[in-house]
């Protein structure tokens, strides 16, 4: 029974009690038992209406709390999986870098290499053309020295035949000088003589 299916019967319970006569104390004692196990089992609805409110409440914090929770791990997997694709592209960035360093100081070293190749091939040039120009120099005194030579042969051949000459002529004149002294000594002794 629910409070207030007999409230008219326990009202008047209740004047009787306060008269002072008592018939019904056992009427208004079961009343009152019966209307405060309604209040009690009332009470414990109100509490676990309320528990369920305040639990309905919780909970769909909670799914609130959950989805937020489950949208910010996506968000955090999401930016977790930008992160190591941005660590890989600045991998490789870094190692596109460490090779350009590389290839700059390989051109580096090439650029001073060529140049020094442009510098010896240049003096090698100047070398050259004084190496030829001296040549031609060379060429020219060695062809005068060789006409000079051919010039001094010429002379020597010529002043070896006069030698020659003047050799023989030595030779004849001595031998003139010979037959002239034999003549003038057979002169003197024919003379002697007669």
């Amino acid at each position: 029974m629910m409070p207030g299916d007999s409230q008219a019967k326990t009202a008047a319970i209740a004047v009787d009690a306060t008269v002072g006569s008592c018939q019904n104390c056992s009427v208004l004692h079961q009343s009152l038992t019966e209307y405060v196990q309604s209040f009690l089992a009332l009470k414990q609805k109100i509490a676990a209406t309320d528990d369920s409110i305040r639990l309905r409440e919780q909970l769909e914090e909670l799914q609130i709390r959950l989805v937020t929770l489950e949208k910010k791990t996506a968000d955090y997997e999401s930016v977790q999986a930008e992160l190591e694709e941005k660590r890989g592209a600045l991998k490789a960035y870094e190692q596109l870098s460490e090779e350009l360093e590389k290839l700059k100081q390989e051109k580096s070293n090439t650029v001073a290499e060529n140049e020094k190749l442009g510098d010896e091939l240049k003096c090698l040039k100047d070398s050259t053309e004084t190496q030829a120009l001296e040549n031609a120099q060379l060429r020219r005194e060695k062809a005068v020295v060789e006409n000079d030579l051919l010039k001094t042969q010429a002379f020597l051949k010529e002043s070896q035949e006069q030698a020659e000459k003047a050799n023989k002529l030595i030779e004849e004149k001595a031998i003139m000088t010979n037959i002239k002294d034999s003549l003038e000594h057979k002169v003197r002794l024919f003379e002697g003589e007669y």
